[in-house]
C-alpha cells in the first residue's frame, strides 16, 4: 500500500513537472522553430515569385519584340513583292485587265462604226 501511495504521489508530480517544463520550455522553443521555419518559407515564396515574374516578364517582352520583328519583316516582304514588276499580283492585274480589253475592244468598234456611220448617214 505504501508503495501504491508513493507511486501515485510520484506520477501525480511527475506529470506536472513534465506539463511545467513541457509548457515553459519545449513548447516556445517549438513555437519559435515554426516562426522561423514559416518566416523562411514567406521569404523563399516571395523570392520565388518575383523570380518567376521576372521571367516571365522578359519571356513576354522578347515574344512581342520577335512578333513585332516578324511582322515588320512579313510587310516589308509583302510591300517589296508588290512593287516588283514579276509580283504575282500584278501578274494576275495585267491579265484581268488585258483579257477586259479583249472583251470590250471588239464591242467598242462595233459602237464606235455604228455612231461614225450615224453621224455620216446625217451628213449625207
Amino acid at each position: 500500500m505504501l508503495s501504491g501511495s508513493v507511486v501515485s504521489s510520484l506520477n501525480q508530480v511527475i506529470h506536472s513537472t513534465s506539463e511545467a517544463v513541457f509548457m515553459s520550455s519545449v513548447l516556445p522553443s517549438f513555437e519559435r522553430v515554426c516562426q522561423e521555419m514559416y518566416r523562411q518559407i514567406d521569404e523563399a515564396f516571395k523570392r520565388g515569385t518575383a523570380e518567376y515574374l521576372s521571367q516571365l516578364q522578359l519571356h513576354h517582352t522578347n515574344l512581342q519584340e520577335t512578333s513585332l520583328h516578324h511582322l515588320t519583316t512579313s510587310i516589308q516582304s509583302l510591300t517589296s513583292s508588290f512593287s516588283s514588276p514579276t509580283s504575282p499580283l500584278l501578274t494576275n492585274v495585267r491579265s484581268c485587265v488585258t483579257q477586259e480589253l479583249n472583251t470590250l475592244t471588239p464591242q467598242l468598234e462595233h459602237s464606235l462604226n455604228d455612231i461614225v456611220s450615224a453621224v455620216i448617214k446625217k451628213r449625207d
